[in-house]
């Protein structure tokens, strides 16, 4: 009587006469009667025994069967939708496979990514991000070491085509190069983010990598990268830093060394020491206590007191008087003069007007006065 084989669905998958030996699947079903029987029925033991291990899948699956791929060391399964599945870990091959349920892993062994199925009947990427045709593009978490301590830190990088562009730090650090071989241009790694060739300045340079975008408060903003030194700005004259504008808009300098083509002023003066205190215009002589006075008559005058010098002179010495030795400045006349009139040393700091070919004239008058009394005048001091 033959034997009618039904699947545990109740479906009936064949049936087996007597005597003789079924092979629609991978294990043989016997009939009965069948001279031999053990050897069979041993070896389809054996066979279910190793899940039918091979390189090759069984060519006669049904849903449910197992099978050790052994080529791969993975145990798979025959899904409802005659796929061959892997029980554990993922889908290795270089295409995406068919017949994944949502949730399920794929291994591109091609370009070495995870890939996981979504209700979408799509694949998406786990990781590593790669832009396509290049190399690994993504943010990625990892430990750098430091040197002297060989401290371990905790760092995000951002890595385009297998280069780090910058790095995001909770503290700052020196890197070990020696260990750390692949992050080139980070010596050392500040707190927040550091772009590539950052040194220690906080200067980035010999990279074109740069920060644009809007930012409330930087350590770094008012300062300048002068020949690989980053310098600030200060309102005083200090050595090594940037001349800036004080609250009252003036600018600071100790020595300026170059070509200036205005001044806003016109006359060029040098400090004298003085026996007193003098008001601009007065007009001074080489001697008193110290080492200028007020002029008076008879003496060869040297200029005026300075109202506003284009030019200063011995700016460093202390307590002297800025005197107008050359251009224009406003000088004490007293009497009559006429432009043009050359004028002379007088008494008490004046000037008045002097013979036409005098030695001793030191200004001409730019200006008409009929005031015979004291009063400033512009004139060029010779």
């Amino acid at each position: 009587m033959p034997y009618s084989i039904d699947k545990y669905n109740g479906t009936t998958l064949t049936v087996v006469e007597d005597g003789t030996i079924d092979s629609t699947l991978d294990i043989k079903l016997i009939g009965k009667n069948y001279a031999g029987y053990g050897e069979v029925q041993n070896e389809n033991f054996l066979h279910l025994l190793e899940n039918f291990s091979g390189t090759s899948a069984p060519p006669r699956p049904t849903s449910g069967q197992l099978w050790f791929d052994s080529e791969k060391n993975k145990l798979k399964f025959y899904d409802k939708n005659n796929v061959w599945r892997t029980t554990g870990g993922a889908e290795v091959k270089t295409t995406a496979p068919a017949g994944l349920s949502t949730g399920d892993l794929w291994f591109d062994n091609g370009n070495n990514q995870l890939y996981a199925r979504t209700d979408a009947d799509d694949y998406v990427l786990i990781g590593p991000q790669t832009a396509p045709g290049l190399g690994t593009t993504q943010m990625r978490s990892r430990t750098v070491v430091d040197t002297p301590g060989g401290g371990i830190h905790a760092i995000v990088e951002a890595v385009i085509d297998d280069e780090t562009v910058y790095i995001i730090s909770a503290d700052e650090f020196t890197v070990d190069t020696a260990i750390e071989t692949d992050l080139t241009g980070f010596s050392v790694i500040k707190q927040g983010l550091t772009l590539v060739n950052t040194g220690i300045t906080g200067i980035t340079t010999g990279s074109a990598h740069t920060f644009w975008g809007t930012a409330s408060y930087a350590t770094k903003a008012n300062s300048i990268n002068v020949a690989g030194t980053a310098r600030t700005a200060a309102t005083a004259a200090t050595a090594s830093t940037i001349a800036a504008r004080d609250g009252s808009g003036d600018l600071f300098a100790n020595v300026f060394q170059g070509i200036a083509s205005t001044a806003r002023f016109a006359d060029l003066a040098e400090k004298y020491l003085a026996d007193a205190e003098y008001a601009p215009g007065t007009v001074m002589v080489v001697g008193g206590e110290k080492e200028v006075t007020a002029s008076s008559w008879g003496k060869r005058a040297i200029g005026a007191v300075s109202t506003n010098p284009a030019y200063m002179m011995n700016s460093e010495l202390e307590g002297g008087t800025y005197v107008a030795l050359k251009g224009r400045v406003p000088v004490r006349v007293i009497g009559a003069v006429k432009k043009g009139d050359n004028l002379i040393a007088a008494n008490d700091g004046c000037a008045s007007v002097g013979v036409q070919h005098s030695t001793d004239v030191f200004a001409i008058a730019l200006e008409s006065s009929n005031d015979t009394g004291v009063k400033l005048v512009e004139a060029i001091i010779l």
